[in-house]
């Protein structure tokens, strides 16, 4: 890690081209001068989220005495438990009859795969609810809201008590974004992964994003399921990790085959040895296979050859309701 230097906190903003947001900083990279870095307020470092094409890291250090990154003041609390209460309030069972046309069924040959809803609009939410989720997307992501009406997919991660804490807002395959995914909070301190909380299970497949999760999840329905929503995201899914008592599970790394995949599973796997972790497998045999991650594999219906060539072994039950969707053609 490079250390940084600025004279203080205003020069950092002007140097960087730096902009605040509740509890993190955009800016423009040092090195690649691309404006995709983020700083966490919680912290002194400087990443660049552009991991396969830089990544760089930096220690922050002020010149001036006494000077820090300004602390994060939840000043959206209000409208936070609103829309936290309200998102869970509809998406609750006794209220899903409501919602059915919500659901995305076959979307990148996944079959029904929960907690992921299309939406004609983020507005759409809001009909009987001007405190709901769009009037807190307002104040939470502005000035970043140029595409929000383009962002028609909607992924919700929930905690170990079923409660959706996240949404992510994409676009489907017709969508062109310059930014992927955008993030909502519902609750300050949120989980920010991907995780079926089958704590019972002897595996843990670790993986990247929610279509990855939610890939793995279908056709190896009796396995704990971890998706991250970014490779620089590893910090809460490795404290959940580093609590779980039971060290002899097995851990598969699934990370897409890139550069920044390819980093990241040596760097997770290094870092669950440390907390004592014993049987940890790399799957990233990706050559001759069509595709770079677990549900292009599956689009391209190669993900069942895949695992075998892999030696992961396959769940009867799932295999047998994954016959269709591994024959998959993308119709996107």
């Amino acid at each position: 890690m490079n250390n940084i230097k600025f004279q203080n906190y205003s020069d950092l903003l002007s140097s960087l081209d730096g902009k605040e947001f509740n509890d993190y900083i955009i800016c423009r990279c040092p090195s690649c001068k691309v404006k995709e870095a983020f700083i966490y307020k919680s912290s002194n470092n400087l990443k660049c989220n552009r991991e396969n094409q830089c990544g760089e890291n930096y220690k922050i250090e002020f010149i001036e005495k006494n000077q820090e990154l300004p602390k994060f003041k939840d000043d959206l609390k209000v409208e936070r438990d609103k829309c936290f209460k309200f998102i869970n309030t509809m998406f609750s069972e006794q209220y899903f009859d409501h919602i059915e046309d919500l659901e995305v069924n076959n979307y990148r040959g996944l079959q029904n795969p929960g907690d992921i809803y299309k939406i004609d609009n983020i507005k759409g939410l809001d009909i009987k609810n001007p405190q709901g989720l769009y009037e807190y997307t307002i104040k939470t992501l502005k000035p970043m809201l140029s595409d929000i009406n383009q962002r028609n997919i909607m992924h919700c991660l929930r905690n170990e008590n079923g409660k959706i804490e996240t949404i992510l807002l994409r676009g489907d395959e017709t969508t062109k974004l310059k930014i992927k995914e955008k993030q909502i909070k519902l609750v300050s301190n949120n989980i920010d992964y991907y995780n079926n909380f089958k704590d019972d299970s002897n595996k843990i497949f670790l993986c990247e994003g929610m279509t990855d999760a939610k890939t793995l999840e279908q056709k190896y329905n009796d396995v704990q399921i971890i998706g991250l929503t970014g490779v620089l995201k590893q910090s809460k899914m490795l404290n959940y990790l580093e609590k779980n008592k039971n060290k002899n599970k097995e851990i598969n790394i699934f990370f897409d085959n890139d550069k920044a995949g390819q980093n990241s599973s040596e760097n997770i796997k290094n870092k669950l040895q440390k907390q004592g972790y014993k049987e940890i497998k790399i799957i990233n045999n990706y050559n001759s296979f069509k595709g770079n991650d677990i549900n292009e594999l599956l689009m391209n219906g190669e993900l069942n050859s895949f695992c075998k060539k892999n030696n992961i072994d396959d769940n009867e039950k799932s295999h047998l309701q994954n016959k269709l969707t591994d024959n998959f053609s993308d119709n996107y």
